[in-house]
């Protein structure tokens, strides 16, 4: 062969392309990571208001059928009722920003990196919700027994260590989208 037809034969491989995506198959697995994210989102918003309504409701009960009067109970009982209409608001804020995202892949990878976004500020954000209350339940039934506020300890502990580990579960899978995103804007 002679260079010229090298050259011709090379450029014609060099204008093939190497690979291709395949959209279809794209855009279901990034569907059902934004899928993945709305779930854990909606998860975490119902056990949050339904624990903080639950246990503030009972608290204020328990306040009132005991005559006890004790205000750091009324303070976590009313944080707790506070909190469960903050997480209310919050989801309806997200829930009415699902709108703005397209229906595209580049708008389902948004839409699922917003809500994974969200879902890690939430995780940490009731990391310390949770050293609150911890703090308030000890400082109201805790020293009234030696042996109660260490068990106490010990499980506010052990909370606090698997929410740790449950955020940075949360981080991995936002970490993941956000690859995603990186990799399509790279190609």
């Amino acid at each position: 062969m002679e260079f010229d037809e090298l050259k011709k034969v090379w450029d014609e491989q060099n204008k093939k392309t190497m690979y291709t995506i395949d959209e279809s198959a794209l855009h279901s697995i990034i569907t059902s990571k934004k899928k993945g994210a709305i779930h854990k989102a909606k998860f975490m918003e119902y056990i949050l208001v339904g624990t903080n309504l639950l246990a503030g409701s009972a608290i204020i009960i328990a306040h009132f059928v005991k005559g006890k009067d004790l205000i750091l109970d009324l303070v976590m009982a009313v944080f707790m009722l506070a909190t469960a209409a903050i997480i209310l608001y919050f989801r309806s804020q997200r829930l009415s920003g699902k709108d703005k995202f397209d229906r595209s892949i580049q708008g389902d990878l948004e839409h699922g990196l917003s809500d994974a976004r969200y879902v890690v500020r939430m995780s940490k954000t009731m990391q310390y919700y949770f050293v609150v209350i911890a703090t308030l339940t000890v400082f109201t039934k805790g020293f009234e027994n030696l042996s109660f506020t260490l068990i106490l300890i010990g499980v506010f502990a052990f909370v606090l260590y698997a929410s740790t580990w449950e955020h940075k579960w949360y981080v991995n899978k936002y970490n993941e989208l956000k690859k995603l995103k990186k990799t399509l804007h790279d190609e």
